[in-house]
């Protein structure tokens, strides 16, 4: 076994001087059960449980060498070992790990995918220990880094907080669950890592970063001409349209972003913590905004008008004067009925009612036809409703969801 984190209560043999001698030192004793020959150590043997042992899937470890009869050579299975009545007993059941390294997904008992299983020690590696310089944002259930696999690849890895209130079954149902979702336009999970208290998601890497560093950037924002951030915007309700209808399980984004705000947040879920895909569809239609004006609902406060973003939005529909909503660096390359229909979808959308809003489907279709131009959503009042709240009741609510923000490609 290469790469191995070597097992506890070794024994050092002192008359052994080289690896070959070590292997007949193994050989020649009933009582080994493994072996490795370590430069600067020595040999040395274990003739107990081989406890506290893992695989690095990238640098490090030593090889190791396993005593086994000729009929178990066609199947090796090995797990953390743990001491009868040990307080962490429960918890080391959790992260028992087959040789193999994959989480086998399946649906109604047919294989979808094999999810590598990473070691927490390879996540250190991959992220240099976790390093600031790595830090790509925080999500609302934990911080995400830049992380470069043995083989060269860049990924995402998001690290969530200890204060999820997840356990380890919780974790792993969650994983199957985001592993069963494909979609063009959702970020692909690439595995996972369930070790100790550590519960760790490893997502593709868009190459591109994220959709804000873009839209506020002053040297980048003209890289999103009118083209793409309609293509965009068209992506991301794609997205949400699979989560929410054509995906196995319905799924409630609840983090749906450019950067992080209480801003994004639909007024049912920020007072009450009532949430439904209207919650999300809410959340679209403030990230809509964005995308058009180039201008951060956390910042923007229109000191003319003693307006916010999504007051000075609606003020601008009202009096047909969209243009001037438009990010200023990309004016020229617009199309101004596409921009009624944007506005128009993203104002329904940030509803103060839920009913009032429209499903994901219902925003697709308008922003595909043109519709929306024949609609006239209603001034929002831009604080939350307190009271009873008209939810989705066939909604499916996944408590503590961790699914990282997906981008349109």
């Amino acid at each position: 076994m290469q790469r191995v984190k070597l097992p506890d209560s070794s024994e050092l043999d002192p008359d052994v001087m080289d690896e070959a001698g070590c292997q007949a030192s193994c050989l020649n004793n009933c009582s080994c059960k493994a072996y490795s020959y370590v430069s600067g150590i020595g040999c040395l043997v274990w003739g107990v449980h081989l406890m506290d042992m893992h695989i690095f899937t990238g640098r490090g470890g030593n090889d190791m060498y396993l005593r086994l009869a000729s009929i178990e050579l066609g199947f090796v299975r090995w797990r953390k070992d743990q001491e009868e009545g040990s307080s962490n007993a429960k918890r080391r059941k959790d992260v028992t790990t087959e040789m193999s390294g994959v989480l086998k997904i399946t649906d109604e008992g047919q294989l979808l995918r094999e999810l590598p299983v990473f070691s927490f020690d390879s996540i250190i590696t991959a992220t240099d220990n976790f390093s600031y310089s790595n830090l790509l944002g925080e999500g609302g259930f934990g911080p995400v880094y830049k992380g470069v696999l043995p083989e060269g690849q860049e990924v995402a890895v998001k690290r969530l907080s200890k204060s999820s209130g997840q356990g380890m079954e919780e974790f792993k149902n969650e994983v199957i669950l985001i592993a069963k979702l494909q979609h063009r336009n959702l970020v692909r999970l690439l595995g996972c890592c369930l070790q100790d208290e550590e519960k760790i998601l490893i997502y593709e890497l868009m190459p591109n970063g994220s959709l804000d560093t873009f839209l506020f950037d002053d040297g980048k924002k003209r890289q999103l001409d009118w083209s793409t951030r309609y293509k965009i915007i068209e992506g991301i309700a794609r997205g949400l349209l699979y989560l929410h209808r054509d995906s196995r399980l319905r799924v409630i984004h609840r983090d749906l972003k450019g950067c992080r705000h209480i801003g994004y947040m639909a007024p049912e879920y920020a007072m009450q913590g009532i949430f439904s895909v209207k919650s999300d569809v809410y959340s679209f239609g403030v990230l809509l905004l964005e995308i058009i004006s180039g201008k951060k609902i956390s910042t923007y406060y229109n000191h003319k008008f003693s307006l916010y973003l999504l007051g000075y939005a609606w003020k601008l529909w009202h009096e047909d004067n969209l243009i001037e909503l438009v990010e200023p660096a990309i004016q020229e390359t617009c199309s101004i009925t596409e921009v009624v229909t944007c506005v128009t979808v993203a104002l329904l959308c940030v509803q103060d009612h839920v009913s009032d809003r429209p499903t994901m489907s219902s925003v697709l279709i308008m922003l595909e036809s043109g519709t929306a131009a024949s609609m006239s959503p209603r001034q929002p009042s831009f604080s939350a409703i307190r009271g009873p709240t008209n939810t989705d009741s066939s909604t499916c609510e996944l408590a503590n969801a961790s699914i990282t923000v997906f981008t349109g490609r």
